[in-house]
């Protein structure tokens, strides 16, 4: 039985990489030749800050995860790893003109523990040589279908079921419509160096 499939019958939460290193990345069911290292693979989320005129501190709202962008690196140590690596490349080599990268299948455990199955090639870097170790990187950008997060497209509720939050957000609203009102009234006139801002600032809005 293969490591990989030990430690698919194994729950993750039961995996350390002391006990059981993995040093090798499965691409469509074949492994990396030589030694392999999986680099800045993440779970980023998405959200927006939607700030209001006159508060600190800002909304949130929340618009599904985004797609994580990482690195396998290859280590090449022989030359049967070189002739190894020949015979891997044309997993992720770049397609011919005219033709769409397919989404491949990818598994290691770190990836696994983020919840990353499959991914499309970014780019190849060329190998190069530090003493006797050749590397070469495998950028990868995470495939995932499209998806309906909780709250993305149509933002947050437009009447909020907390009393707070129905206050807060008319709050929100109220300040910046004085905002508007403010901008657009220093523009029809400007402001009499007589008297202190604060009172045309009142005067602008009606007060």
């Amino acid at each position: 039985m293969t490591a990989h499939a030990r430690i698919a019958h194994m729950p993750i939460t039961d995996w350390t990489p002391l006990h059981r290193p993995i040093n090798y990345v499965e691409f469509a069911g074949v492994r990396t030749p030589g030694m392999a290292e999986v680099v800045g693979a993440s779970s980023p989320r998405k959200w927006e800050k939607v700030e209001s005129v006159g508060w600190s501190g800002a909304f949130l709202k929340y618009h599904g995860l985004e797609l994580s962008s990482f690195s396998v690196h290859v280590r090449l140590y022989t030359r049967a790893e070189w002739l190894a690596w020949h015979r891997f490349a044309p997993l992720v080599h770049r397609v011919p003109l005219g033709r769409f990268q397919k989404p491949i299948d990818v598994w290691h455990p770190l990836l696994e523990m983020l919840g990353i199955h499959s991914v499309v090639v970014e780019d190849v870097t060329q190998a190069t040589q530090n003493e006797d170790v050749w590397e070469i990187e495998i950028k990868l950008i995470e495939y995932r279908s499209p998806h309906v997060a909780l709250a993305a497209a149509r933002g947050s509720q437009a009447t909020p079921d907390d009393p707070i939050e129905a206050d807060i957000e008319a709050q929100r609203k109220w300040n910046e419509s004085i905002g508007a009102e403010i901008e657009r009234a220093a523009a029809a006139r400007s402001l009499d160096p007589a008297h202190s801002i604060g009172d045309q600032l009142w005067s602008l809005v009606g007060g």
